[in-house]
């Protein structure tokens, strides 16, 4: 059976209709990711519009980490003075971009 262009270089298995895609112009779309500390002490996580124009969240998954430590990563600029809140984070190497 003959491949078209679009398929012959895939690997096998993936002839056929097993790969579907689409192409389209679309503006961007500013989201917000939202981890919630449950009671439990797991941690869900949200994804919804940055401008809140949906009355749902695009993604949903409550109880999705047992803990914050598996699912945010901190990365400092230097110690600091000994206290959490006197170290600059690695933003400060940055410019402001727009807003």
């Amino acid at each position: 059976m003959p491949h078209s262009p679009v398929v012959r270089g895939l690997p096998v298995g993936c002839e056929g209709v097993d790969i579907l895609f689409g192409r389209t112009r679309t503006k961007e779309v500013h989201v917000l990711h939202c981890y919630v500390v449950e009671f439990s002490g797991k941690v869900s996580h949200y994804i919804t519009t940055e401008d809140g124009t949906l009355d749902d969240f695009l993604y949903k998954k409550e109880d999705r980490f047992e803990s914050i430590d598996e699912c945010l990563q901190i990365f400092t600029y230097g110690i600091g003075n000994g206290f959490y809140h006197s170290i600059a984070g690695s933003d400060i190497r940055f410019p402001a971009g727009p807003s």
